[in-house]
């Protein structure tokens, strides 16, 4: 990559943007990368989810993803796994 842009700042639209949440909930990073997640060139139509573990669960995945998307907000904005318990 650095190559291509001859060890220049790559432009915005040749960049994968990724986010960190370390000490969040996994639903926490999976609503964020569905209603915040934006790039200042190019519409974002999909999200990826990479999985790395011992084994498979893709079903399980996607429905933790479709739950956290999907998950009401209380009335001061905060989701589920905001809330005080």
């Amino acid at each position: 990559m650095l190559q291509k842009f001859d060890f220049e700042e790559e432009p915005d639209e040749e960049s994968v943007w990724t986010t960190w949440h370390e000490n969040e909930p996994l639903e926490g990073a999976m609503w964020f990368a569905h209603h915040c997640a934006s790039h200042p060139h190019v519409a974002l139509k999909r999200s990826y989810i990479l999985h790395l573990a011992e084994s498979a669960d893709a079903e399980r995945m996607l429905a933790r993803y479709d739950a956290a998307i999907h998950a009401p907000l209380d009335e001061e904005g905060n989701a589920p796994w905001e809330r005080d318990s």
